[in-house]
């Protein structure tokens, strides 16, 4: 009698044999109790090590609850005097940081958003998500087990004949270097994250400045209007006394009053600009808007702007566009594509699954060594191999978009900054005759040649110029930004962009 047989549904094939009698409910209750002491006898301590073995490779689940009421308090507590931040930006104080107590230049508020700003802390998790995933290509498939004992039963239910235990083992191994490319595939992702993560640090930065920019010219604005107010204000007065006088006409009067309505009004549409100002720039640093109550913000390099010969001369501006970091992320997305149309195409050749396996009946021993391998008969992959081609091809017209673009801004910026510093000299030029023209209606007023009218007409025109060249200045240092982001290099002379902070502020699972 041959020591094998094969389950089939709930009968026993035999090979001598044929088809014995279905299992009745007796012969199952005793089967499955012999087996449990044939799979006790048989595996053993072997048993007992595999499942200890897999019990130690186990993570342990821990919850990690979202609070909305922590991580809003958590929110409405960052400030400039947090002290792990004092001591992120002591460790990279920047050289143009003013001194003193509560004061910020462009360089320490970009500290502060790189310590604050939720965008870093999102690409910072897409680099870990990526990470993870690297381990996950790298993993070598687990070998399976399976343990089926079976039994022969005589004639009639007259009870057990033979009992049959032991262990298959299915062992698949990965052939064509499928493991090598997906594991390539991992790495250039993770790779592209990475430069995710940089590129997120210069939009932040350049977040900030823009923020900046608008914050201080409408600081300047206001002071500017408020002052165009109070010269209205006395002119005013003093073309009322004409008219008392009989010396002014009153359309003249009635015009002068018009334009004290007009700067008051100017004055507090201005007022509202920084108020909407101070926010932006809050929510570029990740900070509430109370954070910055106290704040003074200093930044001498708002009025210094790069001489725009030298910017259109400078080599750092072909560099950057090679080196800008979502360059280098399309790069990376690509021969990750092109890891993964490799691993398509090895994956029309079959893994191998090995089968050894052991059987124990009746004192003797059976050892068997088998394999199977999936024919490739109606299915060589041809599709994904299309389709991961086709995301190749893909990956390949953004980067050259992106590309496009980027040499694009750069050119439309760096035209934008040769016309902004062009009319900043012209205003410049305006607000120095604007200057001598006060200063000689001064000159006059204090000799007693020259009437307040006159002198007031030439000191509201000084400050109109200086609000001109201040819109000017403006629009000079919004196009230097813009050709900064596009070349991804600070071309104003401000220090390089500072590491990011190695852990995240606030967790925003809960923990702080």
């Amino acid at each position: 009698m041959s020591r094998r047989s094969v389950r089939a549904g709930h009968a026993i094939i035999a090979p001598d044999r044929g088809i014995e009698h279905p299992l009745n409910p007796c012969s199952i209750r005793q089967l499955f109790r012999r087996a449990a002491a044939l799979m006790a006898n048989a595996t053993g301590r072997t048993g007992t090590l595999v499942g200890l073995a897999v019990l130690a490779g186990c993570t342990a689940y821990v919850a990690r609850p979202i609070d909305p009421v922590q991580t809003e308090a958590a929110f409405r507590q960052r400030s400039f005097g947090d002290p792990r931040l004092q001591a992120y930006i002591a460790a990279n104080a920047p050289p143009d940081n003013p001194t003193g107590p509560g004061r910020f230049g462009f360089g320490a508020l970009t500290l502060v958003a790189m310590f604050y700003n939720p965008d870093i802390q999102a690409a910072r998790d897409r680099v870990g998500l990526a990470s993870a995933a690297e381990i996950v290509a790298g993993t070598i498939p687990n070998p399976a087990i399976a343990i089926g004992p079976s039994h022969e039963t005589g004639l009639a239910g007259t009870g057990f004949l033979n009992s049959i235990v032991g262990p298959t083992f299915d062992i698949p191994i990965e052939t064509a270097g499928k493991r090598g490319y997906r594991m390539a595939q991992a790495r250039h992702l993770s790779a592209a994250r990475a430069y995710d993560l940089l590129n997120a640090r210069w939009s932040v930065r350049g977040n900030v400045r823009s923020g900046l920019v608008a914050y201080l010219a409408a600081t300047r604005t206001l002071a500017l209007r408020q002052t165009e107010e109070s010269l209205q204000s006395a002119l005013l007065a003093l073309l009322e006394k004409s008219l008392a006088a009989g010396q002014a006409a009153a359309p003249t009067v009635f015009g002068a009053r018009a334009a004290v309505l007009d700067a008051r009004l100017a004055a507090k549409v201005a007022g509202s600009a920084v108020i909407d100002a101070k926010s932006a720039l809050a929510l570029a640093l990740g900070v509430p808007a109370s954070a910055l109550d106290g704040i003074a913000i200093a930044w001498p390099g708002f009025d210094r702007l790069p001489d725009s010969a030298g910017v259109l001369l400078d080599d750092t501006r072909k560099t950057g566009l090679l080196d800008r970091a979502d360059l280098q992320a399309a790069l990376a997305f690509y021969a990750a594509a092109e890891s993964a149309l490799q691993l398509e195409v090895a994956k029309q050749y079959p893994d191998i699954h090995l089968g050894p396996s052991y059987q124990y009946q009746e004192r003797a021993n059976f050892y068997t060594l088998g394999f199977s391998i999936p024919l490739p008969v109606f299915d060589q992959n041809q599709g994904p191999i299309a389709e991961a081609a086709a995301q190749r091809k893909q990956a390949a017209t953004q980067f050259v978009t992106l590309q496009e673009h980027a040499i694009q801004e750069a050119d439309r910026a760096l035209a934008q900054y040769v016309g902004a510093t062009s009319a900043l000299a012209d205003v410049d030029a305006a607000l120095t005759l604007a200057r001598r023209q006060e200063h000689a209606a001064q000159r006059l007023f204090d000799t007693g040649q020259g009437d307040s009218l006159s002198l007031g007409a030439a000191r509201l025109q000084r400050a109109l110029t200086e609000r001109g060249r201040l819109d000017a200045l403006v629009r000079a240092q919004t196009a230097l930004g813009l050709l900064e982001d596009a070349v991804q290099r600070p071309l104003g002379g401000e220090a390089p962009l500072p590491p990011i902070p190695l852990a995240p502020v606030v967790d925003v699972e809960g923990a702080t």
